[in-house]
């Protein structure tokens, strides 16, 4: 008793004389109301009690039955009493009105009480047409009054009617499992292309809903029951406020996938931040790079390790003296070179690739291509470089492979002041720069690519090769071989 007089108390001093006022009716509370009431409890942390006394509601029990809707996800609609919908008497209503009516409801959230008040008929009625509607289609609006039972002859068209009821219903059975497959299906690509980056669960989800919910027939609530999410978290997702760091995410994973479709899947993580910064006057860390890149699931492509090589007799060999010093401090101080082959799409045969590096700038400096490794391969890439370089004198380092320990070979090199180097029995890093370049060249533009035919790869090869030395980026120059070539100015004792 002293719990009540206190409950009575504290309603008296928020309400006034207006306190203990008896309804004759239910009120009106709107839509707003209910969800401002809602978010007073979840945020605020008042309670029931003192949200039904601080708006004049008749019991705590009201808000309660809110926030429970508002939980299990169902819509918080406006409430009007309109008791007449619920004791208005019954009228005649023809096939055409009751389809209607049908239709307002399922394009309306299923408002009953609305299509009731809207059409002037009961309330009851309204629900029962619903009801047929859903389990037998059209046919269920069909006034059967006055029709012959099934006790009564005319028993082969009653079997017709249920036959077109059942083939009704399959129908719309059928419709409902084709959007159902159809929402399903966009679902699970959805994460495929993957572009958002956020913290929220079930994003993929909202997003689904999102897409369809503008669609003939693809209510929020077919669609939240699909996808087995609240009517509410969906709402709350829809009018959240996109954080900045999302926002840049997906700016920069857009730029991701544009670069990586670009230049073919090459670009490793490194390689994609000097590129964006590069261009984009930015200076994104590669960690921040590397975790869109894996959230995007992208990575560059994944050399493949090099076959053993045949081990032939020497004739001559020189000496190491590059030493793994792969630093050059002007153009055509150090040479490294090497041969590679590349297997010919779809028959047997091989073609192979000479070419000779400038240590200085990492610059191709002459390259041939051939259907024999032989000396002759060897000697045009050496006189194509000589022709290019006039004059130059480099340290000219090689492995051991049987053209580069030729007499011949020698020959040439002493004829054109250049000193031999090179790499040790077994250690092909001695000559790192040309197993990288390699490594690069057919990671880049070989590995996982179909080609037609031999010339096909072969104009491939040049074409990367003028790509490389013209247009590649080298992180450790900072810009392309040759604008470091020509644009790097070099002190005139070093040349």
């Amino acid at each position: 008793m002293d719990v009540e007089i206190s409950r009575w108390a504290h309603r008296y001093d928020v309400l006034g004389e207006t306190a203990f006022d008896t309804s004759t009716g239910n009120k009106s509370y709107s839509k707003e109301l209910k969800n401002i009431i809602i978010k007073e409890y979840l945020v605020g942390g008042i309670s029931t009690y003192d949200l039904a006394n601080k708006y004049n509601l008749s019991s705590k029990s009201v808000v309660q039955d809110w926030i429970k809707k508002y939980n299990k996800g169902i819509e918080i609609k406006d409430y009007d009493p309109k008791g007449d919908v619920y004791t208005m008497n019954s009228r005649k209503t023809t096939f055409e009105e009751r389809l209607e009516i049908v239709n307002y409801v399922l394009a309306n959230d299923n408002d009953y009480k609305g299509a009731a008040d809207k059409y002037s008929v009961p309330y009851a009625n309204v629900y029962n047409w619903v009801k047929k509607y859903n389990e037998f289609g059209e046919d269920g609006l069909s006034d059967l009054r006055g029709r012959p039972s099934s006790k009564e002859p005319n028993q082969e068209l009653t079997d017709i009617e249920k036959k077109d009821i059942e083939i009704e219903k399959l129908k719309k059975e059928l419709e409902r499992s084709k959007m159902v497959i159809e929402v399903l299906k966009k679902h699970r690509n959805s994460g495929k292309n993957g572009k958002r980056f956020s913290l929220i669960r079930q994003e993929d989800k909202y997003e689904t809903i999102d897409k369809f919910k503008d669609k003939p027939g693809f209510t929020v609530d077919f669609l939240c029951e699909i996808l087995e999410i609240p009517r509410s978290s969906y709402y709350k997702w829809e009018n959240r406020v996109i954080p900045k760091k999302e926002i840049q995410d997906n700016e920069l994973a857009t730029l991701i996938i544009d670069y990586n479709d670009t230049f073919e899947g090459v670009l490793g993580y490194r390689q994609m931040t000097f590129y964006i910064n590069y261009f984009n006057h930015t200076k994104y860390s590669e960690g921040y790079i590397h975790r869109l890149m894996k959230l995007l699931k992208i990575k560059a492509r994944i050399r493949r390790k090099k076959s053993n090589r045949v081990i032939t007799k020497p004739e001559q060999v020189g000496e190491n003296i590059l030493a793994r010093d792969f630093t050059a401090e002007y153009p055509n101080q150090k040479w490294c070179t090497d041969v590679t082959e590349f297997k010919i799409p779809g028959v047997k045969q091989k073609i192979y690739l000479s070419a000779i590096i400038d240590l200085f700038d990492r610059s191709i400096v002459s390259y041939v291509i051939s259907h024999h490794n032989n000396n002759k391969l060897v000697f045009d890439t050496f006189d194509k470089a000589i022709a290019a370089n006039p004059g130059a004198h480099p340290i000219f380092h090689s492995d051991r492979g049987f053209q580069y320990t030729s007499k011949i070979f020698k020959m040439k090199l002493d004829e054109n002041g250049m000193i031999q180097s090179m790499s040790r029995v077994g250690r092909c890093i001695d000559n790192g720069p040309m197993e990288d370049f390699w490594g690069i060249l057919k990671s880049e533009m070989f590995y996982g690519i179909h080609f037609e035919n031999e010339q096909a790869l072969i104009n491939k090869i040049e074409e990367y090769i003028f790509n490389y030395n013209n247009w590649r980026l080298q992180k450790k120059l900072g810009t392309t071989p040759n604008q470091f070539r020509y644009y790097v100015k070099i002190p005139s004792n070093l040349i």
